[in-house]
This record gives structure tokens, sequence and C-alpha cells, in this order.
């Protein structure tokens, strides 16, 4: 994995814009015990939401992968608290660091959304 030189944060009192996306994101969430598989539904610039068919431990630390319109981003994450849905899980999670390119894409991927 590439030097992660993007390190989101957070201000208290702004929240970082949401994006729903009309065409849902494939995405990996890779940690110690496997690989979790789902489907990115929202996003912004310090994180997202995923639906996924088991949670992932919130505060684990994992590397996340996604394939998107604008190339691969790839990052390292620290995962919420999930929700059960009926078909699976609601899994959100903030950004903790991404490379500048990986940054961009996702820039890009955000404004196309809007």
């Amino acid at each position: 994995m590439p030097v992660m030189a993007y390190f989101p944060q957070a201000v208290a009192s702004t929240r970082s814009p949401r994006v729903s996306l009309q065409r849902p994101i494939p995405i990996d969430f890779r940690h110690e015990a496997g690989m979790v598989r789902g489907d990115l539904h929202v996003v912004s610039a310090t994180g997202g939401r995923a639906r996924t068919p088991k949670p992932v431990v919130a505060g684990a630390v994992v590397e996340l992968m996604m394939g998107t319109s604008e190339g691969p981003i790839r990052g390292i994450v620290e995962m919420l608290k999930a929700r059960q849905m009926i078909h699976g899980w609601v899994q959100p999670f903030r950004f903790l660091a991404l490379a500048d390119e990986d940054f961009d894409r996702l820039k890009k991927v955000i404004q196309g959304a809007a």
C-alpha cells in the first residue's frame, strides 16, 4: 500500500456534505479476520455508509478498497457501529488516511454524484 498522504480532519461544527449514490459502488473491508464485501450507498470526504451481509466490529481499523468509474480507491478507515436491517447491515465508516491520488478520485466520485 502506498504512503497515505491525506488525513481527513472532521471539524465538529461543520459536517462534510454527503451524497447518495444512484448506483452503489462495490466495496471491500479487509481486516485481520478476513474480508467483508458490500456496496457503498452514501459517501463524503470524511467517510461513508455501506450495506454488508455481516458487520465489522465498531472501532476496528481496516483497509478499504472500492472500484469506481474514476479508478480504484484504497485507504485506511475506522469502522463505526453497524445497524442490522432486514437484508443485511448498514455499516458506517470514517476515513483515517488516503493517498493523494485516492483522495482525488474520491472527490471526483462525490462531485459526479452530487
